[in-house]
């Protein structure tokens, strides 16, 4: 599943540098062709200017369709010139120039005008840019038909290659969780001898440090296999049995437990769970989750802290949280506290394989959810988890 995740995190940063490459290529290219066109047709409107009095064009009547219109100094029509061009006549030609006299230049539907100041009155000059701007449109959704035929065909080759380069990593990491599967189930038999040859010396000889330190390293070496193999079995993506139940009943009996346990290490927990919340999703591995969370809690909190637990929906949304005063370095990246091993640096004093919240992760994953860390104030951490809330499949 991570690595599914992964995978496509690949692909979409793939296509996303593929995009905003042939993007500004796309904007780059049309963006030059158009600012050629406006300089091209802006020079002929000027050569156009310099010769409107002229016949400059008789002969090729319409190689260069073009109109203008003279006013004086109060816009007063003088001189209106709509002999190069079929489709305007006067009356048009004066309407278009009066339209855009208090402007300079631009387009108004397929003609191209400039205002220009001439012996105290003004010449509105319009070409006709029709043709032009047709090639550059066509060319533009060219390009854009082209780019996205591109981004597809590279979309798909990605994948293909995706599929190719992670096969390796999606095979290795199946052998790494079939191997820790496989010891852990090999480890159970000689870790239970062990412990019962140190009970059968305690019946023989008494309880001494030697069987002590035997049963305390049995019982560490246990916890690390259940631990292995759980994040196995969660990151395998192993098909979880389903079934609505009352979370909010389970996580309520589950805080009452470790309320005593809080009160034994002079803290104080307090919940707040929503009645009532009936969710689709694995029991046995949804109370793992709050386990680790409300351990973790008691292991980090800060002396005489008071741990905050909250469970409630909002908006088709299930929200947990477990938040507690502690001594941690919270001015870290806290997403690397989920990563499997992950010791936190300093001299914390607890115990630890690094395991417990990279399975809370992969539980929270396993259900569609999103779990993270947040620093709250200066020493305050919040744990939370955010589930698709969910009462039926």
């Amino acid at each position: 599943m991570v690595i599914a995740k992964l995978r496509r995190r690949f692909i979409g940063i793939a296509m996303g540098s593929m995009f905003a490459v042939l993007f500004l290529i796309v904007a780059a290219i049309n963006g030059l062709n158009y600012r050629h066109l406006i300089e091209d047709t802006d020079r002929l409107i000027e050569k156009v200017y310099i010769h409107c009095d002229e016949d400059l064009f008789s002969g090729k009547p319409f190689d260069s369709r073009f109109y203008f219109v003279r006013f004086d100094q109060e816009g007063v029509v003088q001189k209106v010139n709509t002999s190069q061009i079929r489709d305007v006549d006067d009356e048009e030609a004066i309407a278009e120039a009066t339209s855009v006299l208090d402007s300079t230049v631009g387009f108004r539907s397929h003609f191209r005008y400039r205002v220009y100041d001439d012996e105290g009155g003004k010449i509105v000059i319009f070409l006709n840019c029709e043709h032009q701007l047709d090639i550059f449109q066509n060319f533009f959704l060219s390009s854009i038909l082209v780019s996205l035929f591109g981004l597809a065909a590279v979309f798909i080759l990605i994948v293909i290659i995706s599929k190719l380069v992670f096969k390796s990593v999606i095979e290795n990491d199946m052998r790494q969780k079939q191997l820790i599967t496989n010891a852990g189930h090999e480890l159970k038999t000689p870790l239970a001898i062990i412990q019962a040859n140190a009970d059968m010396i305690e019946l023989e000889l008494g309880e001494n440090e030697w069987t002590k330190g035997i049963e305390a390293q049995v019982k560490r070496m246990t916890d690390l296999t259940n631990d292995l193999m759980m994040l196995a079995r969660t990151e395998e993506g192993v098909k979880m049995v389903m079934q609505t139940f009352d979370l909010s009943a389970v996580y309520a009996e589950m805080a009452a437990s470790f309320e005593g346990l809080a009160i034994t290490n002079g803290m104080q927990l307090k919940y707040h769970i929503e009645p009532d919340i009936h969710f689709y999703g694995n029991q046995k591995y949804l109370s793992e989750l709050l386990s680790i969370f409300l351990e973790n809690a008691l292991k980090y909190a800060s002396p005489q802290a008071v741990i905050t637990l909250d469970l409630y929906r909002k908006a088709n949304r299930l929200y947990l949280s477990v938040t507690n005063p502690t001594e941690q370095d919270l001015n870290q990246d806290l997403n690397h506290w989920f990563d499997r091993f992950y010791r936190q640096s300093g001299k914390s004093g607890k115990s630890g394989y690094g395991l417990g919240l990279a399975i809370a992760k992969a539980i929270t994953m396993a259900h569609q959810g999103e779990i993270s860390a947040h620093k709250k104030g200066e020493k305050t951490l919040e744990m939370r988890v955010i589930l698709p809330y969910r009462q039926s499949k």
